[in-house]
């Protein structure tokens, strides 16, 4: 059995004298599964070439709570408040807010709406990468 524990979850933590146990090892994988099944949440990453459409429509595997977008090949943050259904963006030292965005069941679409912000997440040839948080299943 460890000698020390996590202060959060208490979960083990070994030293080198300790004898490791199975045991040990399934409690806290119990711990895990148990802490993050009470966020109720999950985080889900992808990636995707901009098409350089005025808008973009993603279709997640659960229902998102948060989306954020970035671009490699320019300053780019674009955040998505799914249950909101608005956004803000950031490319440079320019601000965007009131990112138009809807939201239908898992299914999100963002636009630039006839503006220079044909850059929010959807360039053509652009790598962009996301990251959301969706609610769990």
């Amino acid at each position: 059995m460890a000698s020390n524990h996590t202060t959060n979850y208490q979960l083990n933590q070994w030293a080198k004298p300790d004898r490791v146990m199975m045991d040990d090892f399934n409690a806290d994988n119990a711990k895990i599964d148990a802490a993050l099944a009470a966020r109720n949440c999950r985080f889900y990453t992808t990636s995707y070439t901009g098409d350089g459409e005025l808008t973009k429509t993603w279709t997640f595997p659960a229902k998102p709570i948060l989306i954020v977008l970035t671009c490699p090949t320019q300053w780019l943050l674009a955040v998505i408040n799914a249950r909101e259904g608005h956004g803000w963006g950031q490319l440079g030292g320019n601000s965007v807010t009131g990112l138009p965005c809807t939201v239908d069941g898992n299914s999100v679409t963002w636009s630039a709406e006839n503006n220079s912000q044909s850059w929010m997440g959807n360039n053509k040839d652009t790598q962009y990468g996301m990251f959301a948080i969706l609610e769990a299943e």
